[in-house]
């Protein structure tokens, strides 16, 4: 069982709270004779098995382990705890436990009680089931765990549904039984927090009025009501912000250079890594010889967190350094090690024996070996600490040089300063870009370059041309498995003409009500349709001037500046709330009196101009953003139709900034190979 640990300085971590919500259930149930029985479903045992190592479970009196869907032993004298889901099945199979001792046909018992511990909420075809049944007198306790989300980081948690590929990605034709099931996982991730957040959402009618940002606000809105214990409603910062996919369709398939995004994007190609289960195996040198491990890309993994926001070149620098760094600590110890293999270390003697004086010498001998043998025994202790470190040494040199080796294959430093050439608009010394269609067909016809890498540069290019000629699209397509048909429905169904105008909205609001610098950006409203600027301050990193939509909308929730007519608050919080304010702002803290040097004049206005001769009135105080507060704001971002890792590093970096507490989610993680193909692009 791989233990994730709570990151260092994370509070609230998503990891830690799951696990405490499944060892917590355990330990509260305390059977007369100690001993107790966890019977698990395939779903639930994933799920304990990354949050939990094996001895906390077995140190909480657990006898031992079971499996729902297998034969098991018979203990009538022991108590069962079930932490299965809520399915029929499952409870089929309980039934069966208690009437005919499961798989052995038996008629009896097969524990002496049973305590029903579901991870996630009861159906009522379950809860009649159980009505129906004949083992109520079995049934000691029942109980539901808020643990029905999958957390993969201290604050990234993914909502899994059965759903087609159409549906995983982007949300199209996402159903209202998905919806449920999606409002349900976010439910029990803002209950695990202790939250009733204020609820927000992208309005989606530009999207073709599709409406499942709305849906799901409204969902979680009204069955989060009547949730009560362990919430804090009483100074209530938390905001929970609903976000559609469709909002920036550029990030998936642009090719990020961060350590973590590189190791999941090449993770197809490099069967010893597993981006799904965020492993990898390598081979290390242990006595002499050659033996493959694991490494888990958790929060366990301290080289890991420190350096899987870093671009792939300062991973490297970093990491090379640290290894120079920990070999000249350790020398005494690798020393140690080396001359191990030929005979045993010697003690050197400082000291010489003095004939004139041989009961005072005799005792600096003692002294000088006591010494020694002490900082022999200092140096031994610390083999195992420095075999375990050197063993994480090796294998991330390993991954570096596989993201590396993969990046100069498949010629990802041309690919990738051609894309962010387009998305931006500009080239590194800000002037504009001309050249596209050139070098994007330059690129189309390089035989040595892979195919998927083609068709992502060939999304990236369309989405922000789809105006151009048919004899240059048709030219382009000529070189992928791309449709003209398939394209032009992907227009329609994804594009549907105003998403252009809506993005631009949110940039250029997010923009205005921060008051950046405008210098820095593009008028997102004069380009069609996605063709946005969102080249970064820095322009240092030629491959990282794009900046993803998240990154501005997360800017200004933190800020309390969000557009109240682009993220409206749910319907139903405005019904429920006082007439007095509509304001939400996540960093708004309680009412004070501020004296009168701090108040502005009455000729400094609040309002700004919108760009379309309408004005922006912000609904904060400014003195109040900087107002110290005992309680951080949180703010829980939710994207429909699958996130990037750009997007989780991004949310990341901004709520250290802001120093709030940002929890990212979403249905799925994006994989841009599995993308391309779920949209039907293809002939």
């Amino acid at each position: 069982m791989e233990y994730i640990n709570r990151a260092k300085g994370i509070k609230n971590s998503l990891v830690e709270l799951q696990k405490e919500e499944f060892l917590g259930g355990l330990e509260s149930i305390v059977p007369e004779n100690r001993f107790k029985i966890l019977v698990l479903d395939e779903k639930s045992l994933k799920m304990i098995d990354k949050v939990a190592a094996l001895f906390e479970v077995l140190d909480l009196d657990v006898k031992r382990i079971e499996l729902l869907s297998r034969s098991r032993k018979t203990s009538k004298k022991t108590e069962a705890i079930y932490m299965v889901s809520p399915t029929v099945e499952n409870v089929d199979q309980i039934v069966l436990d208690f009437t005919k001792t499961g798989h052995h046909g038996i008629r009896g018992n097969m524990y002496k009680c049973a305590h029903l511990m579901f991870t996630g909420e009861i159906p009522k075809e379950v809860k009649n089931k159980l009505r129906k049944s004949s083992i109520e007198k079995f049934i000691k306790s029942l109980k539901v765990l808020n643990v029905n989300f999958e957390p993969i980081e201290s604050n990234v948690f993914l909502t899994p549904v059965i759903t087609n590929q159409q549906e995983k990605y982007l949300g199209l034709e996402t159903t209202n039984k998905n919806i449920t099931e999606i409002g349900k996982q976010i439910i029990k991730v803002c209950q695990v927090l202790g939250e009733k957040p204020k609820i927000r959402y992208l309005d989606d009618n530009s999207f073709g009025s599709l409406g499942y940002t709305k849906k799901l606000a409204e969902y979680i809105e009204t069955n989060m009501i009547p949730i009560k214990d362990n919430i804090n409603q009483s100074n209530n910062k938390t905001t929970l912000l609903i976000l559609d996919r469709r909002m920036d369709l550029y990030t998936p398939f642009l090719h990020e250079l961060t350590y973590e995004a590189m190791v999941m994007d090449i993770a197809t190609n490099c069967p010893n890594i597993d981006a799904k289960e965020r492993k990898v195996k390598y081979l290390t040198k242990q006595n002499s010889r050659l033996v493959e491990k694991t490494m888990y890309l958790s929060e366990s993994n301290k080289f890991w967190v420190d350096y899987r926001y870093s671009y792939i070149l300062d991973a490297i620098d970093g990491i090379s350094k640290r290894s120079e760094k920990f070999e000249a600590e350790n020398m005494d110890v690798a020393m140690l090690q080396k001359g191990s293999k030929t005979h045993p270390p010697k003690i050197k003697n400082v000291y010489t024996f003095n004939s004139n004086y041989p009961q005072e010498s005799e005792k600096s001998l003692n002294r000088s070996m006591r010494l020694d043998i002490a900082n022999l025994q200092k140096i031994v202790g610390k083999i195992p600490r420095f075999n375990e470190d050197l063993s994480l040494y090796n294998a991330h040199a390993s991954l570096l040089e596989k993201c590396i080796d993969e990046f100069n294959a498949q010629q990802l430093l041309r690919i990738s300063f051609i894309e962010q050439n387009i998305v931006t608009g500009t080239t590194p010394d800000n002037k504009a870009y001309k050249t596209g269609y050139s070098d994007v067909l330059e690129i189309l016809s390089d035989e040595n370059i892979d195919m998927c890498n083609k068709e992502r540069l060939t999304m990236i290019y369309m989405l922000s041309n789809f105006k151009m000629s048919k004899e240059k699209r048709d030219r382009i397509l000529a070189y992928t498995g791309f449709s003209s048909e398939s394209l032009e429905k992907f227009r329609d169904t994804y594009l549907l003409g105003n998403s252009p105008i809506l993005v631009s909205k949110i940039v250029n609001s997010c923009i205005k009500r921060s008051k950046l610098e405008k210098r820095n950006f593009f008028d997102a409203s004069l380009m069609f349709p996605f063709n946005i600027s969102f080249s970064s301050k820095d322009n240092s990193n030629e491959l990282d001037r794009h900046k993803t939509i998240l990154s501005y909308i997360a800017h200004s929730a933190t800020t309390g500046l969000l557009d109240p007519q682009l993220f409206p608050p749910n319907a139903l919080q405005i019904e429920a709330a006082t007439p007095t304010s509509t304001k939400s702002p996540i960093r708004s803290p309680n009412s004070i009196k501020s004296p009168l040097w701090l108040k502005s004049p009455t000729w400094q206005k609040s309002t700004y101009d919108n760009g379309d001769g309408s004005d922006i009135q912000l609904d904060y105080d400014k003195r109040k953003l900087f107002y110290k507060s005992s309680e951080k704001p949180k703010l829980i971002l939710f994207i429909v139709g699958g996130m990037t890792y750009s997007e989780v590093r991004d949310a990341a970096l901004i709520g250290k900034e802001h120093k709030t507490e940002i929890y990212i989610g979403s249905t799925n993680f994006i994989n841009p190979n599995d993308l391309l193909h779920s949209l039907d692009l293809f002939q």
